[in-house]
């Protein structure tokens, strides 16, 4: 379990995406892109999530924009609760990421305590600011945001 966590720790810090989405529908967002489709599959198929293709458009200074003969590219998208308890596994073993993590992985949790949301993910939300706690984040009590 250590080496599997570590080893999509390693694609997330080298191929992977990690943000918070603001707003009514506030939640984490994980992202790995690459134009290696078993390597998406296999992170499927160990952490859930869903796999789609997109083409990219030619970003250098061209007369025209148009695609150029490229592999094409995949997207493994993971959102909300299943991104949280993915990105709390791998956390030891980010190097890269590691800080952003922390910050999004905070910011989840605040956002969880605020709203009225499922017991599952309140329990979630639990467990990963004991996590916190230990790591010494500085965040609101549980028993104090659950009004």
């Amino acid at each position: 379990m250590i080496s599997r966590n570590a080893y999509i720790a390693g694609i997330i810090d080298g191929e992977g995406s990690i943000g918070f989405r603001k707003g009514k529908n506030q939640t984490i967002h994980l992202y790995v892109s690459n134009t290696h489709m078993p390597l998406l599959d296999w992170l499927k198929n160990k952490c859930g999530g869903t796999i789609c293709c997109y083409i990219k458009i030619c970003l250098m200074d061209c007369q025209e924009n148009h695609f150029h003969k490229r592999h094409r590219c995949w997207r493994w998208t993971v959102q909300g609760e299943r991104a949280a308890i993915i990105l709390q596994n791998i956390l030891p073993y980010l190097i890269i990421k590691k800080q952003q993590t922390e910050k999004v992985l905070k910011l989840w949790y605040e956002s969880a305590m605020k709203l009225q949301v499922p017991q599952r993910r309140i329990s979630t939300a639990k467990l990963i600011a004991q996590e916190m706690v230990k790591r010494r984040w500085k965040v609101t009590s549980f028993e104090n945001r659950t009004r």
